[in-house]
């Protein structure tokens, strides 16, 4: 009996709490992702002129594959 409700107590409480480990991980990898996008946007000097000069399309695609492998769990930001 003893057995089943140690068992029983892993099964509820700490397996759960393993998966809350990853989400919480993974929204602060995108927060900081954000904001280091936004720092790269806005300070950047040669930014805009980099993208008039055609490569907006390119950058688009690089930016939402990266944040769609940190969302994914699959990069991590440090």
């Amino acid at each position: 009996m003893k057995k089943i409700f140690i068992t029983l107590l892993i099964a509820v409480f700490v397996i759960p709490a393993t998966w809350a480990i990853e989400p919480d991980s993974i929204r602060k990898n995108l927060a900081d992702l954000d904001s280091l996008i936004h720092m790269v946007e806005t300070n950047y000097a040669g930014f805009p002129i980099i993208m008039k000069k055609g490569f907006d399309k390119d950058y688009q695609t690089m930016k939402a594959d990266v944040v769609k492998q940190t969302s994914d769990g699959k990069m991590d930001i440090q």
